[in-house]
């Protein structure tokens, strides 16, 4: 795939344009091999390389995509300055390094106090400290009156900023070494372990009665103690943090507005919050209508958008509590089909396609709809074929698991046969050995399909192995209550219900 291919699809038809006019056609009608290379990838619905090869690329392909990057980089910068308060702030800045240079101290002067204006509205101090060395760089080269005032303040200023990055720093920090931890789905279960997740941030920034320096400062110390609470199992207290980072993106509609892939990555991580405690599933929906109703402006920025209603509402959707009780059903399968429809219209990448499918395949198996549960495996089997990454091995693995369970139920024993053979190919392939799980999974559905009198002891030759299985693989859930259920001779979603009124 090509990033020039990638960046042109994720342009607006304004942007577009806007590159056309910059790299009009010359008196004769004729367009340089940049724009001729544009015209070519953006007809295109899928990139190929061999067909731009035909059209005259063949040697020159790669010089020509640089280029046209270049091109198409320095046009964006340019439709975007009126829009981007950041490009603004780097223009003024730049133009302060040219006035400066040639003299004009005065026009120098007014470009920092615009700047100024725009990053203290921003609460950027890495911005606001630039702009200080280069107030400071002016104020040595005129020497006013008021110069030693003046300086004496913008040392004063430069140590106040320095103060404010140092503690946005840390609380950056916290939070990447918080969200690790939830990211490995590691939960702290004793004093030892608070001692040893404390030990690897300051923990001073999480101290309730803490008053954060700067504005942006307020919005980490809310996060962080948001993810730090969840770790805990307080739910109360992570929901009340996730609140009221919330509605510190309310207050700031500037930042949100410049940043809004992180007020949608906030949404989504008081979503997935929300799916631990089962009486925070009614908070749910109204999140999802800040995503729906959020206002995104560049293409970029819509595929984040649309990418988070539908992963998250595929999550929650699929999650088991709500599921069992039946109020879901029609819903998620409602979503699967508007997913069908209408996310080829976003240029997503292909890992969300591998995730937002797979959601709908164990959403059908659950249901036991195996016709609809191998029809959504085909889509994912072209996208995770090939790919080397250890995650998207077990992807396959689970793929093949799934699969062959389907065909099994659906007694379509010439297609249980066939993909037998491919799942062993492709176990062959990553060499998976003969002690491993998924070769004695095989064996054993190999075994069920075959071998009906003595099903009831295969089923529990298949808990066995699933109860032994460490770490656990991909789609172990689904697998383990679709052999559960056979054992119990329910439906999945019965035995699902009837795990539930027992907690209950």
């Amino acid at each position: 795939m090509s990033h020039v291919f990638d960046l042109i699809k994720s342009m607006t038809k304004p942007e577009k344009r806007h590159f056309k006019t910059m790299n009009p056609p010359t008196k004769g009608g004729r367009v340089s091999k940049a724009v001729q290379l544009f015209d070519d990838l953006n007809k295109m619905k899928v990139y190929d390389e061999e067909k731009l090869k035909k059209k005259g690329f063949e040697k020159s392909l790669r010089r020509v995509e640089q280029l046209l990057l270049e091109g198409l980089l320095k046009s964006l910068r340019r439709f975007n300055t009126t829009s981007s308060t950041k490009i603004i702030l780097t223009e003024l800045l730049n133009n302060f390094d040219i006035l400066y240079k040639k003299g004009f101290y005065d026009l120098a002067e007014s470009n920092i106090e615009r700047a100024i204006s725009i990053a203290q509205r921003l609460d950027d101090h890495a911005i606001l400290l630039k702009i200080n060395s280069q107030k400071r760089l002016l104020f040595r080269e005129r020497r006013g009156r008021k110069y030693h005032k003046e300086m004496t303040g913008l040392l004063e200023e430069n140590k106040r900023i320095k103060e404010y990055l140092n503690e946005e720093q840390g609380y950056l920090d916290a939070y990447d070494t918080l969200m690790l931890r939830i990211a490995n789905k590691s939960r702290i279960k004793s004093k030892t372990d608070i001692e040893e997740l404390l030990s690897s941030i300051d923990k001073s920034l999480l101290d309730e009665d803490r008053s954060p320096y700067s504005n942006l400062s307020k919005l980490y110390y809310r996060k962080c103690n948001a993810l730090f609470n969840q770790l805990l199992g307080k739910s109360d207290l992570a929901k009340k943090y996730y609140t009221d980072a919330l509605n510190w993106w309310e207050d700031n509609e500037d930042y949100k507005k410049q940043n809004f892939h992180q007020y949608i990555m906030s949404l989504s991580n008081m979503i997935q919050a929300c799916h631990s405690p089962e009486y925070y599933y009614d908070d749910v929906p109204q999140l999802f209508d800040k995503i729906e109703t959020s206002k995104p402006i560049t293409t970029h920025e819509k595929r984040i958008r649309i990418e988070a209603i539908y992963l998250n509402k595929s999550s929650y959707l699929m999650n088991t509590d709500p599921l069992i009780k039946g109020k879901e059903f029609q819903k998620a399968i409602e979503l699967a089909k508007e997913i069908e429809e209408n996310i080829h219209s976003y240029n997503i990448n292909e890992d969300f396609y591998i995730t937002i499918y797979l959601n709908n395949v164990l959403l059908f198996f659950l249901l036991e709809d195996f016709n609809e549960c191998i029809r959504w495996l085909s889509k994912i089997q072209p996208s995770i074929i090939g790919l080397k990454s250890k995650a998207k091995e077990n992807l396959q693995l689970c793929a093949w698991r799934i699969l062959l369970i389907c065909y099994h139920e659906l007694e379509d024993e010439d297609n249980f046969e066939s993909n037998l053979r491919k799942a062993r190919n492709k176990q062959r392939s990553f060499n998976i050995g003969k002690e491993s799980f998924e070769y004695k999974m095989t064996n054993l559905l190999k075994k069920l399909n075959h071998n009906t009198p003595k099903r009831i002891e295969i089923l529990n030759d298949i808990n066995t192995l699933l109860k032994e299985v460490a770490p656990k693989p991909s789609g172990f859930d689904v697998t383990s209550f679709w052999v559960d259920s056979r054992l119990a001779n329910k439906t999945i979603i019965q035995l699902l219900r009837d795990r539930n009124n027992k907690k209950d």
